[in-house]
């Protein structure tokens, strides 16, 4: 993986379309409780906030317009039948394939769109036998721009955790009783707060800007948080 994450960071990022495409929608949201998975969606606004993501001073942040993250280190969990659904649709839906890697058991394949001479949008996935990784990007890019960027998926993984901790937390937790709180930073709006049991069943669903919610039950449980700033999924023990 260490080889294919170098080409990684020569590659990436672009997109610009506000719209995400169904499947995309579908298969992120499918995977994106499951224990293994680092997941983080960020819209533009606290893509903005983003500057430990680049190496070098740049002005490409203020092109990014979305980013979705799903990474799964050590512990493959998608099903085989998922991925081969997952490329399907994405070479049908009118994607050009600017990379395919291959080595061993790794697949590595990078993917655009264009619209004119600008990029549209970019598919990012990686899958080996032990780490499943999908980045979805938009924004307004050239291929000058691609060629000047550089993300280091370590720090840049590490680097949107701090950024999306930042805007909400949860507590307390673990926590011996119901309730629980939600603090967040100044101007985040909550949108809706979805709670799914451990093998990722949606439990409940509140909408509106709720600083509280309540669990019935122990165990650990996933808390989706839709916020004007993006969407963040944190991983909360009721005892």
């Amino acid at each position: 993986m260490k080889i294919l994450y170098s080409l990684f960071a020569l590659l990436l990022f672009a997109g610009a379309l506000p719209a995400q495409s169904e499947y995309l929608q579908e298969f992120f949201d499918k995977y994106q409780s499951h224990n293994s998975v680092d997941e983080v969606e960020l819209r533009a606004q606290i893509i903005d906030q983003a500057d430990d993501l680049l190496k070098e001073d740049s002005d490409l942040l203020e092109k990014l317009s979305y980013l979705r993250i799903l990474v799964m280190e050590d512990e493959n969990a998608v099903d085989p039948a998922d991925y081969r659904s997952l490329m399907a649709q994405i070479e049908a839906d009118d994607y050009e394939e600017l990379l395919h890697v291959r080595s061993e058991d790794t697949q590595v394949h990078f993917y655009l769109q264009e619209e004119g001479e600008k990029i549209t949008d970019l598919v990012f996935v990686v899958n080996d036998a032990t780490d499943f990784v999908l980045i979805f990007v938009q924004g307004d890019f050239d291929y000058n721009d691609l060629l000047q960027l550089s993300l280091d998926p370590n720090q840049g993984i590490n680097s949107l955790r701090e950024l999306t901790n930042d805007l909400v937390q949860v507590y307390p937790n673990p926590n011996y009783g119901p309730e629980y709180t939600i603090q967040r930073e100044a101007g985040v709006q909550i949108q809706q707060i979805r709670i799914l049991d451990a093998n990722g069943r949606l439990i409940d669903t509140i909408s509106g800007n709720e600083n509280t919610f309540n669990l019935n039950g122990n165990g650990l449980f996933f808390v989706e948080i839709t916020t004007n700033q993006g969407v963040v999924t944190r991983k909360v023990i009721r005892n």
